[in-house]
């Protein structure tokens, strides 16, 4: 440990981050072993098959690609395609290119099923190393400045938070974008020289083929080169393009394959089957999910009207929604406003639920406090409801705790993780625009965490052991 990591706060608290990181093992542990372990179903979403069999035909057939789309929105804009000429060329076994989802996580599943020949051991792998981002979360929280106690409650949470321990023991992306894109923040911090920016940028880059927005930790990149000593504009812009670089070369693979030079198709599918179905359903009084159906097909109907032939759907997809999207603003702010808060405090308890093999009744809680609406499902146990409560004060305590951190590290001096946690926070809650779900706050974790930490941060300016 270097001495200037020692003066003002103490040596890093090795004991007390190694009995967190046990602690968030055991936790996960005991999750897998009571839950998917036992069924590998029960570690399976709605979206999790999708996954499933992109990794399958990855091992049998060496494409990254499907015979035909899944999910209700897939098969309209895929009826539109077909239309309109615009359908992908398929291979010599009937499969098409996959663009909606990006490789990074399918890959990972072909590969641990080459090697174990069963998928729980890929969510075993998950578990062990999303437990031990634990260690990570507090090494960096170290390296930014915060107090022993700050770095901790950062790790703590990390730890013992429920939804962070649920996704790591489902088959879903979460787990894995969180192990390159906070493993890449702790090579930044923790390696120096060009290993550690190279090795960051790689990481994170990586986390880009798993979900589209590793980009979006550009912002902690920068406050961890500037805490470190190393925000030199020739790094920056090294470090930058190794994060671009796998996604412009997956870009350039859907851009080979007729789909157009994109990374994925996800903003333009969300915006107009989410964002712009749910803002018309607000408008007219009707229930958003009970509604949507109903929806895809209206706008499904209005896209194909306007299509010409060999006209790019996707394309042709955000004009509609952007245009539906302009004639509505205030149903649009309603409904961004609600997703938003849901985004911040909203619970997985039916995944965990489902994970032990348990009936699930949704408790209404969240419509009923938070969104002052009613519910269509039945009534929920005293325990459910109990649970759903917890759970969701937690995530209004984390939040909380956060704003907190944000004043106190601001008055404190740390401007610039504030800003750089801040402004990460934003991006994210703009990037997932309608899809208000817990799953989707999982890359949002760390700034929340590490702000929450600085709300432990000791009065008054910068300690001498604050630069690392």
């Amino acid at each position: 440990m270097a001495t200037s990591e020692v003066i003002g706060r103490g040596t890093f608290p090795a004991r007390a981050a190694l009995a967190l990181t046990a602690t968030a093992l055991v936790l996960r542990g005991a999750l897998l072993f009571c839950g998917p372990w036992q069924d590998l179903g029960r570690a399976l979403t709605p979206d999790s098959p999708h996954m499933v069999l992109l990794a399958h035909n990855l091992r049998a057939y060496h494409t990254y690609g499907k015979a035909e789309e899944l999910g209700l929105v897939h098969r309209a804009v895929a009826k539109l395609r077909d239309a309109n000429g615009t359908a992908p060329a398929r291979d010599a076994n009937g499969l098409a290119p996959e663009v909606f989802r990006p490789p990074g996580y399918p890959f990972y599943l072909a590969a641990v099923e080459t090697a174990a020949h069963d998928l729980r051991w890929a969510i075993l792998c998950q578990c062990v190393l999303g437990a031990s981002l634990t260690w990570m979360v507090i090494s960096l929280a170290w390296a930014l400045g915060l107090s022993r106690r700050g770095a901790l409650f950062a790790g703590l949470l990390w730890a013992v938070h429920p939804g962070l321990i649920v996704h790591d023991n489902l088959l879903l992306t979460e787990s894995l974008f969180n192990i390159l894109s906070v493993g890449g923040l702790f090579v930044a911090a923790r390696c120096p020289g060009p290993a550690g920016w190279a090795g960051s940028g790689v990481l994170v880059g990586l986390a880009g083929l798993v979900r589209p927005l590793a980009l979006l930790y550009e912002p902690l990149l920068l406050a961890v080169a500037r805490k470190r000593g190393r925000l030199r504009w020739p790094t920056v812009l090294a470090q930058l393009l190794l994060v671009l670089l796998p996604s412009g070369a997956w870009a350039a693979r859907n851009y080979a394959a007729g789909e157009g030079f994109r990374v994925s198709t996800v903003p333009e599918i969300n915006l107009l089957y989410y964002s712009a179905a749910y803002a018309i359903s607000q408008e007219r009084g009707e229930d958003w999910e009970a509604s949507w159906p109903d929806r895809v097909e209206e706008l499904s109907g209005r896209v194909g009207q306007r299509l010409a032939p060999g006209e790019d759907v996707p394309g042709a997809i955000r004009r509609l929604a952007v245009e539906e999207l302009r004639a509505r603003p205030a149903a649009y702010a309603r409904v961004q406003a609600k997703s938003g808060v849901k985004l911040l405090v909203d619970h997985s308890l039916g995944s965990l639920y489902g994970e032990l093999g348990q009936p699930y009744t949704p408790s209404g809680l969240f419509s009923r406090l938070i969104l002052r609406e009613g519910t269509t499902g039945g009534a929920a146990d005293l325990g459910v409801t109990v649970l759903a409560s917890a759970w969701l004060m937690l995530n209004v305590a984390v939040c909380a705790t956060a704003a907190f951190g944000a004043v106190r590290g601001y008055r404190r001096g740390e401007c610039w993780l504030v800003l750089a946690c801040g402004l990460t926070l934003l991006l994210f809650l703009l990037a997932t625009a309608s899809v208000g779900l817990e799953r989707m706050r999982m890359p949002m974790m760390l700034p929340l965490f590490l702000l929450s930490g600085l709300a432990f941060q000791p009065r008054g300016g910068p300690t001498a052991g604050d630069k690392v």
